[in-house]
C-alpha cells in the first residue's frame, strides 16, 4: 500500500511573536474592479487578539487590528456562512466578540446582562456562523458549551 506523503510550506509571521490559538482564511474581494484575493489570520496569545491580512502581490502580513481582552480566548473562528451579511472573525472568551473585517468594528454577540448566567457553570467550547437570520438581515449563530457540573461524593 502506498501512503501519499505531502509537503507542507510554512513561513513565520515575524509580527506575531506567539499565540496559543490562530485561524487562517482566504477571501475573494472587488478591488477598483477586479477580483483580488485577500488572506487573513487572527492569532491570539493570552489576552491579546491580533488581526493580520495579506493582499494579492505584497507577500506579506499586515497587522491590521488588535485588541485586549480580560480572559484569554476559549475559541476562535470566521464567519463566511451563505447569506452572512458581512465577514467577521469571531472570539469568544467570557463574551463572544463579532469583529468585521471590512472597518474592524467590534461586536458583543451575547447580551451583557445574560452572559453571566450564560458562562458562569458553561464553557464556551466553539462558535458557528448559520447565516441570515430569516430575511432580517442579522447573522444568527451557534454556541457551543462544555457543561461543568460538580460532582459531590459522600
Amino acid at each position: 500500500m502506498h501512503v501519499p506523503t505531502f509537503v507542507i510550506r510554512y513561513r513565520n509571521i515575524e509580527i506575531v511573536s506567539s499565540c496559543h490559538r490562530f485561524v487562517a482564511r482566504e477571501f475573494e474581494a472587488e478591488e477598483g474592479g477586479r477580483r483580488a484575493a485577500c488572506a487573513y489570520v487572527c492569532a491570539v496569545d493570552d489576552r491579546r487578539v491580533s488581526i493580520l491580512a495579506r493582499t494579492d502581490g505584497t507577500g506579506e502580513y499586515q497587522r491590521r487590528y488588535g485588541f485586549s481582552t480580560d480572559l484569554p480566548t476559549s475559541c476562535l473562528s470566521f464567519s463566511c456562512a451563505a447569506g452572512a451579511a458581512r465577514r467577521t472573525v469571531l472570539v469568544a472568551t467570557d463574551k463572544v466578540y463579532a469583529i468585521g473585517l471590512e472597518d474592524f468594528e467590534v461586536r458583543e454577540l451575547v447580551d451583557p446582562a445574560l452572559a453571566p448566567s450564560v458562562f458562569a457553570e458553561n464553557r464556551l467550547i466553539d462558535v458557528f456562523a448559520l447565516g441570515g437570520g430569516g430575511g432580517n438581515g442579522e447573522e444568527e449563530y451557534l454556541l457551543c458549551f462544555q457543561v461543568w457540573t460538580s460532582t459531590r461524593r459522600f
